[in-house]
């Protein structure tokens, strides 16, 4: 009998979110059920990224920007190989773990690329991101050799209702950051009811608005759509793009569907009848088919330990071609700018009448002249601020090496 390596992976991921705020009593397990399919297609179609390395530079970012669905990026980290085991899931929501209720860089470091929470937040970090992607291709000859990276972010109907969602998605359109794909999960359920008591904006046009790629995936239980779509996404040169994926909030449980599924446990033995009817998953708690481990081994693990070696041997390349950028490159890998920092440093003149702020912006305009990545911007008060780097010109879509960012009056 052949196995349907998706619904088995995707009920194995479901399975394990229910575990574990079963387990815990406590956590969100609606919108991380309904999401499943739709992590599951990005990790085994399109994610390129080494769990064996995973301070890799060169690999696509994940930015979980619905922090609270952290089960779920959990369970597919333990699955797609990252250093997260099945008894770290156990210790989900527990004082010290390495699974926490919200993903915490210093805790999470290896399977997870922010700290997220607060909703909308991830999506202002997954644009910084896809900035920074395109400012390390336009700064060494040849760039696009070394840095070419995808950003992802998933984000879910309180996301988008946040202030700083829009913030972010006006910027990245301006700048046309096309190598930015945010999954949408529209389950239209909030925690006080249905999406429609606060919200009932078109956000197909709201997007289009800003200068982005919009497509749509009806039932977000199809994996191959999903997937489909982000392969489109990512044809895309000139604009970001979102993906709304339609899903059902706590997918198979009794109160799918429901503003209850979102952020209580559904208890032991209705997560036990969950597995078995609605997903046909007739095991013991935090139980993984081999059959999964080695589906992700084939389409995750595999395919990012290849394109690791092939980085790599195509830095080797690089250089021998160019030995200087090689060289910076290497050097600033981890943003350590000590060996650029200039013999003296800037020196104000003791009893001068100058402003603190005069004094920042004179001392930042000396640092620039040595230290190559140093980037300003403001918040369209440069002139009051001096942040504005004098040596640098402004960053946009046909000068991405500018050094001066234009962010205008967005807070984060």
């Amino acid at each position: 009998m052949s196995v349907n390596y998706d619904k088995l992976s995707v009920a194995t991921l479901r399975s394990l979110v229910l575990d574990m705020t079963n387990s815990a009593n406590s956590g969100h397990p609606g919108m991380a059920l309904g999401s499943a399919p739709i992590l599951h297609a990005l990790f085994t179609r399109e994610l390129v990224s080494d769990p064996t390395h995973p301070d890799w530079i060169n690999r696509d970012r994940f930015i979980l920007s619905a922090g609270h669905l952290s089960s779920l990026l959990y369970s597919i980290s333990h699955v797609a190989g990252y250093n997260i085991s099945l008894d770290d899931l156990k210790e989900f929501r527990q004082c010290g773990s390495k699974t926490p209720g919200h993903p915490e860089l210093v805790l999470c470091h290896d399977y997870t690329d922010c700290t997220s929470g607060p909703l909308g937040q991830g999506i202002g970090q997954a644009v910084g991101e896809a900035i920074a992607e395109t400012m390390l291709s336009a700064d060494y000859k040849d760039g696009k050799k070394l840095i070419n990276h995808y950003t992802y972010c998933l984000c879910g109907d309180g996301c988008l209702e946040e202030g700083i969602s829009q913030e972010a998605i006006n910027l990245a359109g301006l700048n046309k950051l096309n190598k930015l794909i945010l999954l949408y999960d529209k389950n239209d359920v909030t925690l006080d009811g249905p999406l429609s008591l606060s919200s009932d904006e078109n956000t197909k046009k709201r997007f289009k608005a800003a200068g982005w790629n919009v497509y749509t995936v009806r039932n977000a239980n199809k994996v191959k759509k999903v997937a489909a779509k982000i392969a489109k996404a990512k044809e895309s040169r000139k604009k970001p793009s979102l993906i709304i994926c339609h899903s059902v909030i706590g997918y198979g449980t009794n109160v799918a569907g429901t503003s209850k599924a979102h952020g209580s446990p559904v208890g032991k033995e209705e997560g036990k009848r969950t597995k078995v009817e609605s997903y046909k998953f007739d095991h013991e708690d935090f139980y993984v088919p081999q059959e999964v481990y080695d589906f992700y081994n084939e389409n995750f693990i595999k395919k990012g330990q290849k394109a690791y070696e092939k980085w790599n041997k195509k830095f080797e390349k690089y250089a021998k071609k160019h030995k200087g950028d090689a060289e910076r490159f290497k050097e600033l890998e981890h943003n350590d700018v000590s060996g650029y920092l200039p013999d003296v440093f800037p020196d104000i003149e003791t009893g001068t009448m100058m402003s603190t702020r005069v004094a920042s912006g004179k001392a930042l305009n000396d640092y620039q002249l040595s230290i190559p990545n140093l980037v300003g911007g403001s918040a369209d008060v440069a002139a009051s601020t001096e942040t504005k780097l004098e040596f640098g010109w402004d960053y946009n879509p046909k000068h991405r090496d500018g050094h001066n960012l234009n962010f205008g009056i967005r807070e984060f």
